[in-house]
């Protein structure tokens, strides 16, 4: 027989998760509809927009390709290392583009 107090040990945790949860997607709400509320009322800048827009997406364009770069130098060498066991060194080529392209597109 389970006692009262070994049912569920971690319930104080669920509850807290779950509060968080609804907390963060009634925020997320909150502030999507104040965002909404702007557009329809006309008072957001389209060329300020805009300029975020760029600055957000193509100005960090380069440390996006320098971080993907690092990442699968590390995933080649960490493969390769591998692939030394079963002498098929010579797939590591095409096993890294196929990475590097997959994990810029990703991002």
């Amino acid at each position: 027989m389970v006692k009262k107090d070994q049912e569920k040990p971690d319930r104080h945790l669920d509850e807290t998760l779950n509060n968080r949860w609804f907390q963060r997607f009634f925020v997320t709400l909150f502030l999507g509809g104040q965002v909404l509320l702007r557009i329809l009322q006309g008072k957001i800048d389209r060329r300020q927009i805009m300029e975020h827009l760029v600055t957000i997406g193509l100005d960090s364009f380069r440390s996006l390709l320098l971080i993907a770069f690092f990442g699968d130098m590390i995933f080649t060498f960490q493969s390769a290392r591998e692939l030394v066991h079963f002498g098929a060194v010579g797939a590591m080529g095409g096993a890294f583009a196929v990475a590097f392209c997959d994990d810029a597109g990703r991002r």
